[in-house]
């Protein structure tokens, strides 16, 4: 009994006394932290001067991206930025970096679009496309625009929206549903003039001269040499 005891004693000891080897995530002010927890070994992060961004819970060695900080809980990913702060309360299944703004998730019912550098989470889409400015999306099958800070540009009520370019000046040229016809939307999101399809046909094929465009033409962007045209 006695040596029972001195062994239970032994290994909590043992538990209690563990000693986290920390690991320097290389090309950042970052340390990986670690601890045991319930048995189990978790992860954290700490900066260079031993502050605690972080606490030990996750089960595998969180990533760096873009200065944010990419943790999984479980069968969950989460992401936090450069500070230690969570950007998105929920917890993902999918996360993906797709350039140095902005990153896209998905959690088990709705899509996310996530800026760190603003902290911008926006969400329940089918479809987007980020451009210089705006936010180009599908709600089921019909689009919309936001700003990048979330609020609405233009209602999620046409079958289609092209950003129209010239320099720094635009319009949004937006498909009405089940009509052959669309509306010249100002960047303040407020209509300006509606078009008929051959108006809408001539800037589509003035904007294949100029050869810039991005997205596709239900969701997308093109350039044109002379904006005032239309």
């Amino acid at each position: 009994m006695k040596k029972l005891l001195v062994l239970v004693l032994a290994i909590g000891m043992m538990t209690s006394c563990y000693q986290s080897i920390d690991e320097p995530i290389t090309g950042t002010n970052y340390v990986i932290t670690s601890a045991k927890v319930d048995g189990r070994l978790v992860y954290g992060v700490k900066d260079n001067a031993g502050t605690e961004l972080i606490a030990p819970q996750f089960i595998a060695k969180p990533s760096f991206k873009n200065n944010t900080l990419l943790g999984q809980k479980d069968a969950q990913l989460y992401l936090y930025d450069g500070k230690g702060a969570l950007l998105c309360e929920t917890g993902f299944k999918t996360i993906n970096r797709e350039n140095a703004e902005y990153f896209t998730a998905r959690d088990a019912a709705e899509n996310y679009l996530i800026f760190p550098a603003t902290k911008v989470v926006i969400s329940g889409y089918s479809k987007a496309v980020v451009g210089p400015d705006e936010v180009l999306f599908q709600k089921g099958e019909l689009c919309g625009v936001k700003d990048k800070a979330g609020k609405e540009l233009v209602a999620a009520e046409y079958e289609s929206i092209l950003k129209v370019s010239q320099d720094k000046e635009y319009f949004y040229l937006a498909k009405v549903k089940d009509k052959s016809q669309w509306k010249k939307i100002g960047a303040d999101g407020k209509v300006l003039k509606n078009l008929s399809k051959w108006q809408a046909d001539r800037i589509k094929a003035d904007a294949k001269k100029n050869g810039y465009a991005f997205g596709d033409e239900t969701l997308g962007g093109v350039t044109v040499k002379n904006l005032k045209a239309y």
